[in-house]
């Protein structure tokens, strides 16, 4: 999936995300005394901090799987009890985990 296919789909994420949040307001805001032109802009910034709520969102859960696997690296990579070392196509050591050094 590209850039634009994502976008448009958290696009119409966020869209529904702002119809369920703006039915469960029962009082009108601040935007129903507003011209047509301010609702428009509201509903834009409105369905664009969704947007970036939901993108944060995903970023947290994609930190977290990052933390997971780096520290499962090092525990694999860097505690074992034989030594390992990282080469390149040349030959020479890029890395070596803590037994080896």
């Amino acid at each position: 999936m590209n850039a634009t296919n994502t976008g448009s789909a958290l696009r119409g994420a966020a869209e529904v995300a702002w119809g369920e949040r703006n039915a469960q307001q029962s009082a009108p805001g601040p935007a129903a005394s507003t011209s047509e032109a301010s609702e428009r802009a509201l509903h834009e910034l409105q369905v664009h901090q969704i947007q970036l709520e939901m993108q944060n969102e995903e970023l947290r859960i994609r930190q977290m799987e990052l933390d997971t696997l780096s520290q499962r690296y090092f525990d694999l990579y860097d505690l074992a009890p034989v030594g390992y070392c990282s080469l390149s196509e040349a030959g020479l050591i890029l890395q070596t985990n803590l037994t080896a050094s």
